[in-house]
């Protein structure tokens, strides 16, 4: 098995990982975007929760990779998509959110969302 640091380094894409990798790479991510912290609130560049944005949230969990036996769950998704964090507003809808959504350097780093600079210094 190939190091995440090898795998960063190599910029091994995650169909090329076993699954054993897979599973450490987005560990590796998933811990180090929770060290930074997450965003106050969210901020997605995407159309299905647009109607969101500027909202308060609360992380409830990590989603899980899909083990790949019976129908996906809720916070199931394909290995390939994660790191992915399941999220509560406050009016109780809940959705998967990713690192571009709700993880500040990423949001920052939105081309599409530069020119919402109120909404970037709430981060």
């Amino acid at each position: 098995m190939r190091t995440v640091q090898e795998l960063i380094a190599q910029q091994i894409d995650h169909d090329d990982m076993t699954q054993e990798e897979g599973l450490a790479f987005t560990n590796y991510w998933f811990d180090k975007y929770e060290a930074e912290g997450f965003a106050q609130v969210f901020c997605t560049p995407y159309e299905s929760y647009e109607h969101m944005q500027d909202q308060k949230y609360t992380v409830l969990r990590r989603s899980r990779a899909y083990s790949g036996t019976g129908p996906i769950g809720f916070d199931e998704v394909d290995l390939c998509v994660l790191p992915q964090w399941i999220i509560q507003f406050e009016d109780g809808t809940k959705c998967g959110a990713y690192p571009e959504e709700i993880i500040p350097s990423e949001i920052r780093g939105n081309v599409s969302l530069r020119s919402q600079t109120p909404l970037l210094e709430k981060l």
